[in-house]
């Protein structure tokens, strides 16, 4: 059936579809009708659909040319394959009612038409497959990586399943790095002989000889359509049916992660659109698992921090020595695996003995252990340089030193108990085969030994007071039968007693001052500092992460405030005495008395309105925060005048600080520590605490204590 000319020259109805490029394709196709005078076409393309322009027979002849020659004739149409190298995209059918053109025109016309049709074919294969594998990206940084193992693993195969049936070769092979042994491990594969892999178990090295090897050597792509002539290729025996490979590497940043590997059993079976495509899966694939490793390691590092938090609670629950050390051993197991672990304290500055130990065949033995630091070659880099060491293997570690009932060990992690810089001993695990400890076991090992040296001092340090008690006590039991029987010297020795016992007053003091200070300019400022970290890190990211990362960090905040408030409560025990036998106007007036007598300027104390009872472990942050603005102005703004003054309002109690130094510029100077433990002291009693200062015009501190907060106390805080 031939199509009349009396007809308009339009487009037909399609038999399908083709997207939203379909209007450029048919306008190329008119254009093509109106040069060769084509009366109608019809373009076939490979999803089945037929579009068609003019009047053209109610049935479109069947002939069709599936191999060369690319041009036949049947029944007044001429029949055109449309082909881009060696893909055959589809069919044009041209009828003519008047003599046809040549068919060289013909073909180069076709030939532009294909590339058309080529171009927006690849187009919607790159946006099809880019949507998806967005939405898959998506779906992977929200909640895959949170459901477990199953999940991520859920989420790999359908990035793979996505990628084979796009590119649509015979396999696909998904490989990644093991860094330990550099060895590609195959984790996800598409195709016929996917399940065989699996199941195998498919490696290789990446020093090998083989495409694989090779790209996450160079982190380079390879493209190989002809194997048999590639140096590189090596073959399976799986995949014996190989003819040509491509492989992609997946990047983060200068890093190869792994590998995605297309084989096909076509010869020339990849060209450039493929390189592009699979450029893109990688880039999709590199960042989901490089979001997966950051996850986890927060994860992991998450909780660590809230294990090892726990661990210093209980390790602080007690003050004994021995139940320090036996609560050491037993809760190192919550963060490092061993099958044995020892506690080697020092003795004196060379001395050194194992203190507790546990897993052995004899414990007891292996206390038995005492050495010298020179005698033991690993000891001095712990003790002197504060290293953590690991010993892969003590069978053949030259440094290693044979000790009573520890013939098991083989592999040995040991990393030193520190206080203010200072290592007193070392917290060692051993495990019975070689290479099990890693660096990642000695962080965590060290992270561990700075809460357990924290307990060990401790109590160390309430046994020395203990001790002192008692031998005080025993003096005094002395002293006193020695004025019992002599009674004409009963009113010296009572003299020397009372003298005695204020000196006795004065060392507890000064013990008591010493380990708060201690406290203080240590641990508490060390929390501090990483809790305003965490705060700058937090405003400095913003809303540009995951909200779980911005909870996570969060978390970490409110678990170094709860540790925060544990060292408060061991420093609100070793309070001023002032505070407990004048309270809190007669304590800071007399703290500013004795300062004065220190100062060569002046310093004033005023108080005004009728005095509140406050609770103790409210005046404490008061008189601590009075001392610490004092101090400052002393030391370091030089000034001449520091006046304190306390107003007792019916509504609040407003403590001032006021000095004529040198001053600072809050918005230039990021808070020293004294300022933050300042702060925290305000904030932990629900006082609101502002400084405002300025260059060569002096400091002013003032602390707002509401009548609320005065009259329920700390808890009510």
């Amino acid at each position: 059936m031939k199509p009349s000319d009396a007809q308009p020259r339009v487009p037909a109805a399609s038999h399908g579809t083709h997207g939203d490029s379909l209007g450029d394709i048919m306008s190329h196709l008119d254009a093509m009708m109106q040069l060769m005078g084509a009366a109608w076409g019809a373009i076939h393309l490979g999803d089945g659909a037929i579009h068609c322009i003019g009047t053209h027979p109610t049935d479109i002849p069947a002939c069709q040319c599936e191999a060369p020659p690319a041009i036949h004739w049947h029944a007044d149409a001429c029949h055109v394959l449309l082909t881009v190298r060696t893909s055959i995209l589809g069919r044009l059918v041209l009828g003519f009612t008047a003599p046809a053109p040549r068919e060289h025109i013909i073909a180069v016309l076709a030939a532009g038409l294909a590339h058309q049709v080529h171009g927006q074919s690849l187009q919607q294969r790159v946006t099809r497959l880019t949507g998806q594998l967005a939405m898959i990206g998506t779906l992977g940084r929200q909640n895959p990586w949170t459901a477990g193992a199953s999940a991520q693993q859920a989420l790999l195969e359908q990035i793979t399943r996505i990628t084979y049936e796009t590119i649509g070769h015979d396999h696909l092979q998904l490989l990644l790095a093991d860094d330990t042994c550099q060895m590609m491990t195959l984790v996800y594969a598409r195709g016929p002989a996917a399940e065989r892999l699996l199941a195998e178990g498919y490696r290789e090295s990446i020093t090998g000889r083989g495409i694989i090897s090779w790209v996450a050597r160079r982190g380079e792509i390879w493209v190989c359509n002809d194997v048999t002539h590639d140096p590189h290729y090596a073959s399976h025996h799986i995949l014996d049916d190989t003819v040509a490979e491509i492989a992609v590497p997946l990047h983060v940043g200068s890093r190869v992660i792994g590998v995605l590997d297309v084989q096909s059993a076509a010869p020339r079976g990849f060209d450039a659109d493929d390189v592009f495509l699979l450029r893109i899966v990688a880039d999709q694939i590199a960042a989901t698992l490089e979001h997966a490793r950051l996850f986890d390691a927060e994860q992991r590092e998450r909780e660590l921090a809230m294990t090892l938090s726990d661990i210093s609670r209980v390790l602080c629950s007690s003050l004994e020595l021995d139940q320090v050390l036996a609560m050491i051993l037993s809760q190192i197991e919550r963060v490092v695996p061993h099958i044995g672990t020892r506690i080697t304290l020092l003795t004196d500055d060379t001395q050194m003995y194992v203190a507790a130990a546990k897993g052995y065949p004899d414990n007891s033995e292996a206390e038995q252990a005492h050495f010298a630091i020179a005698d033991a070659p690993l000891a001095p880099a712990i003790m002197y340089d504060r290293e953590t060491i690991v010993v892969c293997d003590a069978h053949s570690d030259p440094r290693w030193l044979w000790l009573p009932g520890t013939r098991q060990v083989r592999s040995w992690c040991g990393t030193p108990l520190v206080i203010r810089d200072r290592a007193i001993g070392f917290l060692c695990v051993d495990w019975n085969e070689p290479g099990f400890y890693t660096q990642d076991h000695a962080r965590i090992l060290r992270a561990f030994a700075d809460q357990a040296a924290v307990a060990i001092e401790n109590a160390r340090l309430f046994d020395a007071v203990r001790r002192f008690s008692g031998q005080l006590e025993h003096l005094v039991a002395a002293r006193t039968a020695e004025l019992r029987e002599a009674h004409d010297s009963i009113a010296a020795q009572t003299e020397q007693l009372r003298a005695l016992v204020r000196q006795v007053v004065m060392v507890q003091e000064n013990e008591r001052q010493r380990i708060a200070h201690e406290l203080h300019d240590s641990l508490v400022q060390a929390i501090l500092a990483v809790m305003y970290q965490l705060h700058a890190i937090r405003r400095r990211i913003g809303a540009s992460v995951p909200a779980g990362v911005l909870e996570q960090i969060d978390d970490s905040r409110q678990l170094l405030e709860g540790a925060l408030l544990e060292m408060k409560s061991i420093i609100h025990a070793l309070r001023p005495r002032a505070l407990d036998e004048l309270g809190l106007l007669a304590a800071l007036k007399h703290f500013a008395q004795a300062a004065g007598e220190h100062h060569d300027g002046t310093i004033t104390f005023r108080s005004s309105g009728a005095a509140y009872t406050l609770h103790p472990d409210i005046e404490l942050p008061i008189y601590r925060i009075v001392q610490e603005a004092t101090q400052n102005a002393m030391r370091h703004a030089a000034a001449n005048l520091i006046a304190i003054s306390v107003e007792c309002r019916p509504n609040m109690l407003r403590v001032i600080v006021n000095d004529d130094g040198c001053g600072f510029d809050p918005g230039s100077t990021s808070d020293g520590l004294g300022l933050v433990g300042m702060r925290e002291r305000a904030q932990a009693i629900g006082a609101q605490l502002s400084i405002t200062s300025a260059a060569a015009r002096g400091t002013r501190v003032r602390l707002e204590v509401p009548r609320s907060v005065i009259d329920g106390g700390p808890d009510h805080a």
